[in-house]
């Protein structure tokens, strides 16, 4: 009795996941170190999503993080006690509250991103033109397998 080999394809696309969750998560790992905002990166995933959602209630929050209701209530507390987001009342039920951005989120997205871009810049002027373009070219497959959103 012959061991079940895997076909070459199979073999190949393990290898290509494997390296591309390797590259993906140094990369994410090294933007994630330069920035030193202070933020847990569930706290900068959760202002991230309420600042492409506009303000939201924890249960709408929660749904789109992917945590327990508990979890999010203590992520919004600990934003809140920072100065990232406020509680306003929901104008639709006013026994809930809506989480939106402070002003000073949106300065600390913004220098975030800016300083992510920056070493993204550095390390892009390193690469010879052709991996540049071959770059260029995979960022759509690169959003897709990512689904689309990100800082």
């Amino acid at each position: 009795m012959s061991a079940s080999v895997p076909s070459p394809i199979t073999s190949d696309r393990m290898a290509l996941a494997g390296d591309l969750r390797v590259a993906v998560s140094r990369l994410a790992r090294r933007l994630r170190t330069t920035t030193g905002s202070g933020l847990t990166s569930t706290q900068l995933s959760a202002l991230v999503a309420v600042e492409a959602a506009g303000p939201l209630r924890l249960s709408e929050l929660s749904v789109i993080e992917v945590v327990s209701p508990p979890t999010i209530t203590r992520i919004v507390d600990r934003l809140e006690e920072a100065g990232y987001v406020a509680r306003l009342p929901d104008p639709q039920d006013r026994r809930c509250a809506l989480v939106s951005l402070t002003e000073r989120a949106r300065e600390e997205l913004r220098r975030i991103r800016t300083e992510r871009n920056a070493l993204l810049q550095q390390r892009l002027a390193a690469l010879s033109p052709s991996d540049r373009d071959a770059l260029e070219k995979a960022l759509p497959v690169l959003r897709a397998l990512a689904g689309g959103d990100g800082v």
